[in-house]
């Protein structure tokens, strides 16, 4: 089930916990911006009773409609907001279709942002040239149903699209997921996974996906520098959805490096190792001072000395510098690159 204010507030792209700031001050208004909305247009009932506190006898009973009755409800919170529960409604089939679609709508557009970006443009235009592109957005469209499998993650995507930090958070997720996967496709031995291929795309995505999911869901609970408290709740969140015990454990330990520090399997070494690669590219990206060659030099660096994974690393850095630039690179690395002590810890 939902709480419909939440939503309500999403639909209206109300900063979270105002919507009875908005009501006190004029309701009238909240239910006519509600009524052009395309929310109301779908039937919402109460999965539990409606009570007013203090009486015996629900104000509405459970399965009514909640917008024949919004007016009459929006009036009284506006004249005492404690006066009555939060309503619940159910999570029917039709409140779903409709949430799922405007969420996927906003990843679509958020899909082709990413792939018109100069950023990363070198690598999506390499996906394209080996045709991997269609396989990975295919790909990434399957792991977003998993992310949209349940009312409460609908619930809380939906609320995300209505915050700057959290909808730049997703971003930045939907394009490690592509980056790692594009990167697992490039890969030297991709071929030794032949058979099951579409299954360790999937996974490696879902990793990178959802790795930093919990500081999307609660934006305000978890600081940057929480590495820890965050990986083990977005761990948590993929667990609730389902995913498999691997990505589980890279997703909570996304932010160690070294391997001795948790047990592992094949695949969650596989698996890590395309996050910590993946991760610490974008994160050199996002720093402007770092030269291409830098973020090379680094990356191999930190391969060479055991850090990162070199598969992984060649892979990616084919796709970024192109392969004749990071191969002379990697034959010739110089340990007195500045960003190589910064990034080993």
């Amino acid at each position: 089930m939902y709480d419909v204010f939440e939503l309500i507030e999403s639909e209206l792209g109300l900063d979270w916990g105002t919507l009875y700031d908005e009501i006190a001050e004029d309701s009238e208004k909240v239910k006519n911006n509600l009524m052009a909305a395309g929310l109301f247009n779908q039937d919402v009932l109460l999965a539990m009773d409606l009570n007013q506190k203090g009486s015996s006898a629900p104000l509405l009973t459970k399965g009514t409609n909640l917008w024949e009755n919004i007016g009459p409800v929006l009036k009284r919170i506006a004249n005492n907001p404690d006066s009555i529960e939060r309503p619940k409604v159910a999570a029917t089939d039709e409140v779903n279709v409709y949430l799922k679609k405007k969420i996927i709508n906003h990843i679509e557009s958020m899909k082709e942002n990413i792939l018109k970006s100069t950023k990363f443009n070198r690598i999506y235009s390499e996906a394209k040239k080996d045709k991997s592109l269609k396989q990975v957005l295919d790909s990434l469209g399957e792991i977003i149903d998993k992310y949209l499998s349940k009312p409460e993650t609908i619930s809380r995507v939906f609320k995300a699209l209505n915050d700057k930090h959290s909808v730049s958070l997703l971003e930045e997720s939907v394009n490690a997921a592509c980056i790692s996967m594009f990167t697992l496709k490039n890969r030297n031995d991709f071929a030794q996974y032949s058979d099951v291929s579409r299954n360790q795309l999937i996974n490696v995505g879902s990793a990178a996906l959802f790795r930093d999911i919990s500081r999307i869901f609660y934006p305000n609970n978890y600081p940057i520098k929480d590495t820890k408290g965050h990986s083990e709740k977005s761990a948590e969140i993929a667990q609730n959805l389902g995913l498999d015990t691997d990505i589980i454990c890279v997703i909570k330990y996304h932010h160690i490096i070294d391997s001795k520090l948790y047990r592992k399997t094949e695949n969650e070494q596989l698996y890590k190792e395309f996050i910590d690669v993946v991760e610490l590219f974008m994160d050199l990206m996002s720093n402007k001072n770092f030269s291409e060659n830098e973020i090379i030099i680094a990356l191999n660096n930190l391969a060479y000395n055991g850090l990162l994974e070199i598969n992984t690393v060649t892979s990616l850095g084919n796709m970024y510098g192109g392969k004749d630039k990071n191969t002379l690179i990697a034959s010739d690395i110089n340990n007195n690159c500045p960003l190589y002590n910064q990034y080993r810890k």
